[in-house]
């Protein structure tokens, strides 16, 4: 959708639509944030780059079997992780092609752990869920930097969904 100028129009949506359509495909949580907000001021630059038409960033969490992810056998747990992981990416892809039919464009980067190890040393992440995610209210990073959801805690997969449009409303951290 384009002006006479050429320019894209930002049209706003309404956040609890996009939610419902996120949980709907999977998700077990999400919330919203502006890419201007001030706590993100150091990942802006990451974020754009990835994405430069983002205006607003979808946190989305999926969540693993507890029991699975504690037990000792550790293939048990690895195959939950990768297994819950590979799930994940679809659904954050489906919600994506639902967006996509409502006039919104983005970008589902990597989960987990986006990173470029070629800038060793420095800054070899763009996107950092961790940040996003407490900021979009799904969480407290805890002293051990794992967020806590409050309801699911530790047993989560993060990911976000970079956006061209606005919100009509935002998240606030918990």
């Amino acid at each position: 959708m384009s002006d006479l100028n050429g320019k894209r129009e930002v049209r706003q949506f309404s956040a609890a639509d996009l939610r419902k359509i996120c949980l709907e495909a999977g998700a077990d949580d999400a919330g919203f944030v502006n890419i201007h907000r001030e706590a993100l001021q150091k990942e802006r630059e990451g974020i754009l780059k990835v994405y430069p038409l983002t205006r607003s960033i979808i946190s989305i969490i999926k969540v693993m079997n507890r029991e699975n992810i504690q037990s000792p056998a550790r293939y048990v747990a690895n195959d939950e992780y990768h297994s819950v992981g590979d799930e994940f990416a679809g659904i954050c892809r489906g919600i994506l092609r639902r967006f996509n039919k409502l006039g919104i464009r983005g970008v589902v980067p990597t989960k987990s752990w986006p990173m470029d190890l070629n800038r060793w040393p420095g800054k070899i992440w763009d996107i950092s869920h961790k940040i996003l995610a407490t900021e979009a209210g799904l969480g407290q990073m805890g002293t051990n930097r794992i967020v806590l959801h409050p309801k699911y805690g530790a047993f989560i997969q993060l990911n976000s969904i970079l956006i061209d449009a606005k919100l009509d409303e935002y998240s606030r951290p918990l």
